[in-house]
């Protein structure tokens, strides 16, 4: 159910102009079935084009928390350098960074 999920907001990411919401909730159904590491991607994924969303914020602690349990507390601590180092994992791996590039308005 949540994977299926995530695949129609990838769709939806496609189509619409609501890529940062879109990416939030999607972060949520892989939070969902425990897929920490895609959750935390678009988690940061979002935060790129809305940094101010506190809803997106507690999804990508709580999936940097949980990434760096299963990974044996490897991952960084500083939340601003996880930002980084993950959002490039983001924009290749979900295929957003032609949208995000060719299809967002500029701020």
């Amino acid at each position: 159910m949540y994977l299926a999920a995530a695949e129609a907001y990838l769709a939806g990411m496609r189509k619409a102009k609501m890529v940062p919401i879109l990416l939030s909730n999607r972060s949520q159904a892989f939070a969902s079935v425990g897929k920490w590491e895609d959750s935390l991607a678009d988690a940061a994924a979002s935060l790129v084009l809305r940094p101010a969303d506190e809803k997106t914020w507690a999804r990508y602690r709580r999936a940097l928390e949980m990434s760096k349990k299963e990974a044996g507390n490897d991952l960084n601590t500083d939340s601003q350098e996880s930002l980084r180092a993950v959002v490039g994992k983001a924009l290749l791996s979900n295929e957003i960074d032609s949208y995000t590039t060719d299809n967002m308005p500029v701020p």
